[in-house]
């Protein structure tokens, strides 16, 4: 008898909570799959069916399935394509799968079903993986696959006779699938799969369409959409940003700074790679063309154009023209950020170098090093022009890491010169002088904490300030951040000092995913309140009481991002804007 060091049916379960972040990142899997298999055409096809609770009928999501047009698989290769680790890129050194994970962890992250059929030379073949099936210990390797059609519900749901080779995918038992309708599969996935695919989408290498069904006697379509490129350098023309108003409608929305900057990595053994970043920043003519069109009552950034950069916010690392993620690692938070791009991209030899997961959603190498730090942790903290020679010895690969962000944040501050100018639009956001309920027992607590020793970064400075200063700098953070004119900026501010208030609620259009947000100038904490969320009209709705309750929560939370050492507040942050996102999305399902 043999006995297996990880019992199947055990590690199944392990492997079903492998980290990917959304159901959108678990399906781009099946799309880098196809892409490397060199399709023209991929269709992702989402069909729903009816479940009846105690009072209605709910359409509900029931199978999401990938179709293309790529060379397809053998038997052999298609069984090795369900193993864990088994896949056949693993040594294409430029290819966009390789890892060999791909298919099986997004499949079973999502679903407790997977059935795969693939075709070529006339025949197609099909085989499967079942959680259920491997829990129960019925079956422990990936079955023979065995010559079969392929099901004509899905020839009908894309449209289109079975191409001379190709893969199928089908997703069934969806029980870990975030979004509960196609509807939603769509909404969430729209601008991600568009910006991960981008360079492929916009240089004709591949179009990605998606369909969605209702299954009831027949196919019902219900939505056909081809995912257009979401450029975050907005450097491309025909993407999913809203054309640009006259003049500019064949123009691009950013500029490049300079030409792309291309930086040698030095592998070792005669070996090395090269980084490309592109820097690009808004078109400064273009921005204010919009800024004077007639319907515009708010700032820029409230526009749709405004909003869709405001979601690009980031640092792009893009691996074999594949975004890997969009990170905010090198932005300051602000919503002036999106009116920037810088795009990091690499080819599959630098993946050890940039710390490429399996799972194709992070590069972890890529980080802002603390030299003084480094240098302090080594013993050289007298000596860093010492430390940084033996630092290139030593650790070569973090070496060239930090010349590589050192010079990203050195551009970064050229781009961030170029911000547009939004002074002397109208008022957009609330500043209403009155203190509310939770201000003043926000302010008491703070008084109390700040006069026991706790206090925030910008109260330690404040001995450093006039009062006169104290006002110019909260009234341009009052402008800038939340988009009012100068002048109310001014008013407010005087009024927030003369009270000394520690702490002060905004509601405004924000340009990004969170509910609330959080700034600390000359001494006063700003809570601005998002009035773009899907959360916001709930919030609006609530009683009196409930509503300064539930400001008193976000006062409570602000006050400790405010009071964290740096590197912890820029991880709070980061946890605000996810958990801002995980409320946008149980609210749109509960408003659809």
């Amino acid at each position: 008898m043999s006995h297996s060091i990880i019992p199947a049916s055990l590690a199944i379960k392990s492997m079903r909570d492998n980290g990917y972040k959304t159901a959108a990142h678990a399906i781009a899997e099946l799309i880098d799959n196809s892409i490397q298999a060199k399709a023209k055409t991929v269709q992702l096809i989402c069909i729903d069916g009816y479940t009846v609770n105690t009072k209605r009928k709910l359409q509900q999501l029931e199978e999401i399935a990938i179709l293309d047009d790529g060379i397809g698989m053998s038997p052999k290769t298609l069984q090795e394509a369900l193993q864990f680790g088994g896949s056949s890129h693993r040594d294409d050194p430029n290819g966009i799968g390789k890892f060999g994970m791909g298919l099986p962890n997004a499949s079973i992250s999502q679903c407790r079903r997977v059935d795969v059929w693939s075709w070529k030379n006339g025949k197609t073949f099909k085989t499967f993986l079942d959680v259920d099936l491997i829990e129960s210990g019925e079956i422990e390797s990936v079955p023979t696959p065995i010559e079969e059609k392929l099901p004509t519900k899905w020839l009908e749901a894309s449209k289109a006779s079975q191409s001379q080779s190709g893969t199928l995918i089908v997703w069934s038992k969806l029980d870990r699938v975030n979004w509960k309708t196609s509807k939603s599969i769509y909404t969430h996935s729209e601008r991600l799969v568009g910006r991960m695919y981008r360079h492929f989408i916009q240089e004709n290498m591949c179009e990605i369409l998606f369909k969605s069904y209702v299954e009831k006697i027949t196919l019902n379509v219900t939505l056909e959409k081809t995912f257009k490129a979401n450029d975050p350098l907005y450097l491309y023309n025909e993407t999913s940003l809203k054309k640009l108003p006259s003049p500019y409608e064949e123009s691009c929305f950013f500029k490049l700074l300079a030409k792309p900057q291309e930086i040698i990595v030095d592998l070792g053994e005669g070996k090395s790679s090269t980084v490309t970043i592109t820097y690009s920043h808004v078109d400064k003519e273009c921005h204010g063309s919009i800024r004077m069109l007639p319907d515009i009552k708010t700032e820029v950034g409230g526009t749709e154009w405004g909003k869709h950069c405001g979601d690009n916010i980031g640092i792009s690392i893009v691996r074999a023209k594949r975004e890997l993620e969009l990170t905010k690692i090198l932005t300051n938070g602000k919503p002036q950020e999106r009116w920037w791009g810088v795009e990091v991209a690499f080819e599959p030899a630098l993946d050890e170098f940039f710390g490429v997961t399996n799972n194709k959603q992070a590069a972890v190498n890529f980080e802002d090093i603390d030299l003084k730090k480094e240098a302090h942790l080594n013993g050289y903290e007298d000596d860093e022009n010492e430390f940084l020679k033996v630092f290139k010895q030593e650790d070569p690969y973090r070496w060239f890491m930090h010349k590589i962000v050192s010079e990203i944040k050195r551009n970064i501050k050229h781009l961030r010169n170029e911000r547009p100018n939004d002074k002397g639009l109208p008022n957009s956001v609330n500043v209403n002088t009155e203190e509310t309920y939770a201000e003043k027992i926000s302010n008491a607590v703070i008084t109390s904490r700040v006069n026991e020793g706790y206090k925030t970064k910008s109260e330690e400075e404040l001995i450093n300030l006039s009062k006169t200063d104290q006002i110019s700098e909260l009234a341009k953070e009052f402008e800038f951040t939340a988009s009012i004119s100068k002048k109310e900026a001014e008013r407010k501010a005087l009024e927030t000092i003369n009270k000394n208030q520690k702490l002060t609620f905004l509601e405004a259009r924000l340009d990004n995913r969170a509910f609330f947000d959080v700034t600390v100038k000359a001494g006063v904490t700003l809570v601005t309140i998002n009035e773009d969320h899907e959360f916001y009209e709930f919030y609006e709705n609530l009683p009196g009481t409930d509503r300064e309750l539930l400001k008193l929560l976000l006062s409570s939370w602000a006050r400790c991002e405010g009071e964290a050492m740096e590197r912890v507040r820029r991880d709070m942050q980061d946890i605000r804007c996810n958990w801002g996102r995980m409320l946008s999305d149980f609210f749109f399902d509960l408003r659809t």
